[in-house]
């Protein structure tokens, strides 16, 4: 499994959920810092990741989740002979 900004969680088969958080982050942007219109925007994104999270784990026996360690926003993710290098 894997998230990332365009889709909530991609799994390894191909599927992806979550394609639609975009526009709620971008909402949740264009929203005066601290107004109440945001409060309601990042409940309503909160509210999808949840929806999302419930999708994606219905009905699966095992999920796992990987820590990649030495990643920030920072890292470029690159591939060399087959191999991804973080650097």
């Amino acid at each position: 499994m894997d998230t990332g900004i365009n889709a909530l969680a991609s799994t390894s088969d191909g599927k992806q959920y979550g394609t639609d958080i975009k526009g709620l982050v971008e909402s949740i942007k264009r929203k005066k810092h601290g107004s109440k219109g945001q409060q309601r925007a990042r409940r309503a994104l909160k509210q999808r990741m949840d929806e999302v999270a419930k999708e994606v784990v219905q009905g699966k026996q095992l999920v796992v989740v990987e820590k990649l360690k030495k990643m920030n926003h920072k890292s470029v993710v690159r591939s060399v002979h087959g191999r991804i290098v973080i650097g």
